[in-house]
């Protein structure tokens, strides 16, 4: 678990395979001013979107998990 304050970005795995998974968890529940980015990498896509974008998250107390599943999808919300 890493603790931080203020807005933070994420590198996801540079070379993923199919089953990597990261989790995320607001345990200060402040998403809200202090933004959660996720950025995919180079080439690789969040749920099927242009692998260029990121992921914003701006909700407090969000709590999710992300599983990499393949070049065509890229990363995706896992259900639990």
């Amino acid at each position: 678990m890493i603790l931080v304050a203020g807005a933070i970005t994420i590198d996801l795995p540079a070379s993923p395979t199919q089953g990597d998974e990261v989790a995320f968890i607001d345990a200060e529940g402040t998403f809200d001013t202090n933004n959660l980015t996720v950025d995919p990498g180079t080439g690789i896509k969040i749920m099927g979107q242009t692998a260029a974008d990121t992921m914003v998250v701006d909700t407090n107390n969000a709590a999710f998990a992300l599983v990499y599943q393949d070049t065509a999808n890229g990363w995706r919300f896992k259900e639990h």
